[in-house]
């Protein structure tokens, strides 16, 4: 007696292979989003403090320039952006040897620090001629 075999598909142990393999392609593919969200945060961070230490880098410049009584240290002011929370400082620095006779010269220096995904600050420093 010939008996005749017409069954078609998978067997279980392909079936398990490919699982595992399309398992492994998506976990993979979720910690590169995982990587990708993270990055931006970071690189979000960074953008934002930039714009708020040159913003007030800008501010006291301006006023030292127009011989305005400049605060010579201050903050920490706290800003939240996005629902970063950011320490914004500042020195300012006057030219005691007087390098050039008649001009006046400010140092300023202001840090802006924060904590997302680790402690973090970006500092910018200027030097200002004033009348």
């Amino acid at each position: 007696m010939l008996i005749k075999n017409n069954q078609k598909g998978f067997t279980l142990v392909e079936l398990l292979i490919a699982a595992v393999i399309i398992t492994v392609g998506i976990l993979g593919w979720a910690k590169a989003q995982d990587g990708s969200i993270k990055g931006r945060a970071i690189s979000n961070g960074i953008t934002t403090a930039s714009e708020l230490g040159m913003a007030k880098l800008e501010q006291l410049a301006l006023e030292c320039q127009d011989n305005a009584a400049a605060e010579p240290a201050g903050g920490p002011e706290e800003i939240i952006s996005q629902g970063v929370l950011y320490a914004r400082t500042w020195t300012i620095e006057t030219d005691d040897d007087k390098i050039l006779d008649g001009v006046n010269l400010w140092k300023i220096v202001v840090t802006v620090s924060w904590n997302h995904y680790g402690p973090t600050a970006v500092q910018y420093q200027r030097i200002v001629v004033g009348g």
